[in-house]
């Protein structure tokens, strides 16, 4: 229940929090982040929110609680920016929230998605054209929406192809060059891809 700071050697400098429920206090955080004013994101499962953090770790404000309602969480798992938004994925919920820079909520995105639907979402990408780019882990597959959230493509299926993922989509991220990175954990390789989802490796 502790975020940890280390320095570019690996030599931890400090932590924050404590386990509980109040402000600058967590429960099985699972991702961290940092925004562009150097702020750290730090998705708490079990609390349901988002704590933001300064640089030095000192708690600055929180975002969410448990629900179901649009700006409430179940399970908030991944967060990344692009421009003057944050993009988080919530895992139980299967959807993407957008909230602005000062913690307010703007939209949600991902329950419209039928056939088949969204199931247990999880990493979470943003190329230079501001598509996000999202692990539906269960239905082996990545789903691309755009700011808005609408639907563009989907990435994979479930199989044992260099272009398919033998179960969980894992990990997600993008080079300098654009290129698209996807983690086959059961699989045992890194697919490659273009950010149009053609397999390039």
């Amino acid at each position: 229940n502790l975020a940890m700071f280390f320095d570019q050697e690996g030599n931890l400098i400090k932590t924050f929090g404590e386990r509980g429920t109040g402000p600058g206090q967590c429960i099985s955080p699972l991702g961290i982040r940092a925004d562009t004013q150097g702020r750290l994101w730090i998705a708490e499962e079990g609390n349901c929110r988002i704590d933001i953090v300064d640089s030095e770790g000192v708690w600055l404000f929180s975002t969410g609680e448990c629900g179901e309602a649009p700006d409430q969480f179940l399970n908030p798992h991944e967060i990344r920016f692009y421009n003057d938004m944050a993009f988080l994925t919530d895992s139980s919920q299967n959807t993407i929230k957008g909230y602005d820079m000062a913690g307010h909520f703007l939209r949600e995105f991902g329950g419209e998605v039928h056939d088949p639907s969204l199931r247990s979402l999880g990493e979470l990408a943003i190329d230079a054209a501001g598509r996000v780019f999202v692990a539906d882990e269960k239905n082996s597959r990545i789903v691309v929406f755009d700011q808005e959230g609408e639907l563009l493509y989907t990435i994979g299926r479930q199989g044992t192809g260099l272009d398919e993922f033998v179960d969980d989509v894992e990990g997600l991220g993008f080079d300098s060059a654009g290129r698209l990175f996807a983690l086959n954990e059961k699989g045992g390789w890194i697919s490659v891809f273009t950010s149009e989802g053609q397999l390039l490796a």
